[in-house]
């Protein structure tokens, strides 16, 4: 009896974990910061399940009143890399966060997500996206985000920029473009731009030279002056001028990160590789 009880006892408890383990899953569409309604998060949840899905790559939005004092890259890393998103041993992602107490904003990327997501394609986010949050818009620019990550598995997406990070994945998710560079012949485009200079420059000066016609060379200055005019009783000597050197300061930046909100790759808390770019809104 007592070996069925203990049976019973511990089929509760692992149903017990496991629903637990289950409610505890984070979902990609965290708004802390109840910026959207339930349709909304709905709505992009379901086109998250479908990247997630089709490339096996994880795309996560978050919002929030306050990052408790960390910075918006601190916090958005670490809420990646402690909340169990990622979906290769990678880890491959992108985060999305807004934080509405300082309206800051950062995307973290983490493994291939660091190629992924170059200049180019933060540039386009923080351009084409981030514009929605000072507007109040925020399904706007989250749902704008979210089709952006499954424009870029596109085989034709060009990315605007090289990207060191991309090596290992291009053959697979970059579309070669080089053959449909427009060439750029600097000679040529430089003899066109001083022959149309200087036809506007001569056009310019013919028609100043024609309004005077009336105007005559004088030999000295003393010509220009009316009879009279000019008295002078008082003379002094001013210090107009002076020329002085400056040498900056060596700035010391010491917290390991890049600054300035640009997209380099740091190190999170966790250990683990993020790119990535913030600012303000």
């Amino acid at each position: 009896m007592k070996k069925i009880s203990y049976l019973i006892l511990s089929l509760v408890m692992c149903l017990c974990v496991l629903s637990f383990t289950v409610g505890a899953q984070s979902t990609n569409v965290v708004d802390e910061a109840d910026l959207l309604t339930s349709q909304e998060e709905e709505n992009l949840q379901n086109a998250i399940n479908q990247i997630r899905d089709t490339y096996d790559f994880e795309v996560v939005i978050l919002t929030v009143n306050s990052t408790d004092g960390e910075t918006a890259e601190a916090f958005a890393d670490d809420y990646y890399d402690y909340n169990g998103y990622g979906v290769d041993e990678e880890n491959s992602g992108v985060l999305f966060l807004v934080d509405m107490g300082d309206r800051n904003w950062h995307v973290s990327t983490t493994g291939l997500g660091i190629a992924l997501f170059g200049d180019y394609e933060l540039d386009y986010i923080e351009y084409n996206c981030v514009q929605y949050l000072s507007q109040g818009d925020y399904y706007y620019c989250f749902s704008g985000f979210v089709a952006f990550c499954d424009t870029v598995f596109n085989p034709d997406f060009v990315s605007g920029y090289d990207n060191e990070y991309v090596n290992d994945y291009e053959d697979e998710y970059y579309f070669d473009y080089s053959d449909y560079q427009p060439e750029f012949d600097f000679f040529k485009s430089a003899v066109i731009a001083l022959v149309i200079g200087f036809v506007i420059a001569l056009i310019v000066v013919l028609s100043m030279k024609s309004k005077l016609k009336t105007v005559r060379a004088k030999s000295g200055a003393a010509d220009y002056v009316v009879a009279g005019s000019m008295n002078i009783t008082r003379s002094d000597e001013r210090f107009l001028y002076r020329h002085v050197t400056r040498t900056p300061r060596q700035q010391n930046n010491s917290n390991g990160r890049s600054g300035g909100g640009g997209g380099g790759v740091h190190v999170g808390s966790s250990g683990t590789s993020h790119g990535g770019r913030g600012g303000r809104f």
